[in-house]
């Protein structure tokens, strides 16, 4: 029962999605969405996803968290974690293994209410704006990730990121 409901919930995800004839392999944010996500592997196929930046905390290292948090539910999560940057946080930033605790750096990925670990990646910042208290980090996202961290199905997401501190609304 349980397969056959995930199956007519993967075929209306495909029906609902649009085409896009873009090649460029570049995307935008759609409308004011902080993380545009394309999704493969697994059973999606440029399975679209846009993320609401929910928090940002600092220590060592930045953890952003974005959702598609509304009308009170979300069935779609994004948790990765950069390190903290001195004195720019432009670069590239290996995203390492969630299971591994020798990595430190590393993503959980939750889609369609399944949580996905990292298994490799990167995130590129290269972009940073800070004003007054306002800080705003763009760039793009390329991880990989395991369902519940096993198997061999790997699932992709790329996406580009444009994610402001609360301040700077």
């Amino acid at each position: 029962m349980k397969k056959k409901i995930l199956r007519i919930l993967f075929v209306l995800c495909l029906i609902s999605c649009s085409s896009n004839d873009d090649d460029s392999g570049q995307q935008e944010p759609n409308g004011n969405a902080h993380i545009s996500l394309t999704v493969n592997g697994g059973g999606f196929n440029n399975h679209r996803a846009e993320l609401y930046r929910d928090t940002i905390n600092t220590g060592a290292g930045v953890i952003f968290g974005a959702s598609d948090f509304a009308n009170g539910a979300s069935t779609n999560r994004l948790r990765f974690e950069i390190p903290a940057f001195m004195p720019e946080p432009l670069g590239t930033y290996d995203i390492g293994n969630y299971n591994d605790i020798t990595e430190f750096y590393d993503a959980r990925f939750s889609f369609m209410d399944e949580d996905y670990d990292s298994v490799d990646g990167q995130v590129v910042i290269d972009d940073f704006e800070f004003h007054e208290n306002c800080a705003i980090w763009r760039g793009n996202l390329n991880i990989n990730f395991l369902l519940n961290g096993e198997g061999t199905d790997l699932v992709n997401i790329q996406g580009v990121i444009d994610i402001p501190t609360f301040t700077c609304e």
